[in-house]
């Protein structure tokens, strides 16, 4: 046994070829900075201060939450506790975490082939020989043994495959960048959810100050048509003036029907999003009175280390490498070394004397080496589909980062043009401010008609709608330009894992990184998310 394990230790330094190819990342050609980016700051005309702090802030002490708490800047209490509660509650971020959690189970199984596995059992056999195969082997005039007894064992046995071409070492790697890949999966679902959550609110926010802009009309509406018909009932006017104010009525209740029905939808979705039913949800809305914080883009290539999607991406690039060293290995012997030794006794009182020990080695000097020599191409199939693998890897890589700059340019173009819009809204808004109060006082002095008046105030709420409409989309577009960037505008997120170390550190290397499994019974949601990291 000693001979055994010396030349297991022998063997087991040579284990060094490791047949993966190496690791090269696509180069993607980064701008110096966005073009919208570079637009706005040509205008000099900011709409309001813009947001410089983009570190990480705590939005709850007693979960121990050290991330960006990008909404926190909204300085919205409802939104905050929106975004708590979606975080600790939400079914979609339980399954994500979920997957994580499968991903480095994977993980660790695969690293158990880098190890030997060691048993031990006993139990006894009962047996009884045939006559018929002793005969040939016994000495003549020698009765075979017919009579069954009982053999007692106990033994232990160890089996080690040696990797000395780096197939489980690869595979293990391989295991461990998809692990990554499901982490980032994971972390751009949260930041999906933030987004989603924020949006949705600002919408539920946006819709309710309509519903009241447009009961205000309603009510307007209602007690013009009184009021025509009383003038109608004395002769002052004719029955289409009714007819005409009674259409508008219609259509302002329509309205009021279609924004009821926008904001049932909105608040049933922010409930599912925080994980509640509908009929649970209870929240106060903030008005959406000023323009919401500008976010500086900063520069492209840090989009290459905050964005998940992208991160994810790369994880599979290094996934993929790492499997065509697996499918190159195919075409090397795998060698095995196995032992076994313990004791066999006829009575279980003597089984362990010394004199009874045995012991079993693997052919070859405790080595089984099996060297494929013909297997129909499917070494050479398998190497192709791995290298096909890595180009798709490669491409999707690609049009991640290219999708990414995209998105960003998207919103900060969303920004520039709703800010411009903004403006124009706003100039409507008080010029339509300004013939609602010269028509009223016109109204007033008898110089004009109650439907000028009627008309002026239209004209003024619906400028109101738009305003509102306009503002609340300035704030999605903020919210979805912060998701373009990963969550910040400056610096990545440094508790987090975010895969940058993929390239060059393994799986099995990153294990004593990590931060021990927290107890299944805490109270801290956040714990209990952080632990399958």
């Amino acid at each position: 046994m000693r001979k055994f394990l010396l030349i297991t230790s022998s063997l087991a330094t040579l284990a060094a070829c490791d047949l993966s190819p190496d690791l090269k990342m696509p180069d993607i050609a980064s701008p110096a900075a966005f073009k919208e980016d570079a637009a706005a700051a040509d205008d000099q005309t900011p709409v309001t201060e813009p947001v410089t702090d983009g570190k990480w802030k705590r939005f709850d002490e007693h979960a121990k939450i050290d991330e960006f708490a990008w909404w926190r800047m909204f300085n919205d209490p409802t939104l905050n506790e929106l975004e708590e509660a979606a975080m600790k509650d939400s079914a979609s971020l339980e399954a994500a975490i979920s997957k994580v959690k499968k991903a480095r189970a994977a993980a660790d199984r695969s690293d158990a082939a880098l190890y030997p596995t060691i048993g031990a059992g006993f139990g006894p056999t009962r047996q009884r020989q045939s006559p018929a195969a002793q005969e040939p082997n016994l000495p003549p005039g020698v009765t075979p043994v017919t009579k069954p007894y009982t053999l007692y064992n106990a033994n232990g046995n160890i089996n080690y495959e040696l990797d000395l071409f780096g197939r489980n070492r690869a595979t293990s790697r391989a295991a461990g960048h998809d692990a990554d890949a499901e982490t980032n999966n994971y972390l751009a679902a949260r930041l999906t959810l933030q987004a989603d959550v924020a949006q949705t609110y600002f919408r539920v926010a946006a819709l309710r100050q309509e519903a009241d802009i447009i009961k205000r009309n309603v009510a307007g509406r209602e007690q013009a048509l009184k009021v025509t018909r009383n003038q109608m009932e004395i002769g002052d006017v004719d029955s289409l003036a009714v007819n005409a104010i009674e259409t508008d009525v219609a259509n302002v209740k329509a309205d009021a029907a279609v924004v009821a029905q926008a904001l049932a939808q909105q608040e049933h979705a922010l409930a599912v999003l925080v994980g509640q039913p509908p009929s649970a949800l209870k929240l106060e809305t903030k008005a959406l009175t000023a323009a919401p914080p500008a976010i500086p883009a900063g520069l492209p290539s840090r989009l290459l280390e905050r964005r998940p999607d992208i991160q994810r991406a790369a994880a599979n690039i290094a996934a993929a490498n790492e499997r065509i060293g697996v499918a190159r290995s195919g075409y090397f012997p795998d060698i095995s070394l196995s032992a076994s030794g313990g004791f066999t006794s006829g009575d279980l009182s003597d089984l362990f004397k010394w004199s009874n020990r045995t012991w079993l080695l693997g052919p070859l000097v405790g080595t089984i080496l099996t060297q494929p020599i013909f297997e129909g191409g499917r070494v050479a199939a398998a190497k192709a589909s791995s290298e096909a693998g890595f180009a798709q890897a490669t491409a999707e890589y690609r049009e991640a980062v290219l999708q990414a700059f995209r998105e960003v340019e998207d919103q900060l173009s969303n920004l520039r043009t709703e800010a411009e819009q903004g403006k124009a809204v706003e100039q409507a808004y008080n010029a339509s401010s300004r013939s609602y109060a010269i028509a009223n006082d016109r109204f007033k002095a008898g110089y004009a008609s109650y439907l000028e008046q009627l008309e002026a105030e239209r004209n003024q709420l619906n400028s109101q709608r738009g305003t509102i409409q306009v503002l609340s989309q300035r704030y999605i577009s903020t919210v979805q330009l912060v998701r373009a960037l990963g969550g910040s505008w400056q610096e990545a997120p440094t508790p987090e894992p975010t895969g940058s170390d993929i390239k060059t550190t393994p799986t099995s290397e990153k294990e004593a990184e990590k931060p021990e499994a927290k107890d299944e019974n805490s109270s801290s949601w956040w714990d209990d998310a952080l632990s399958v990291f």
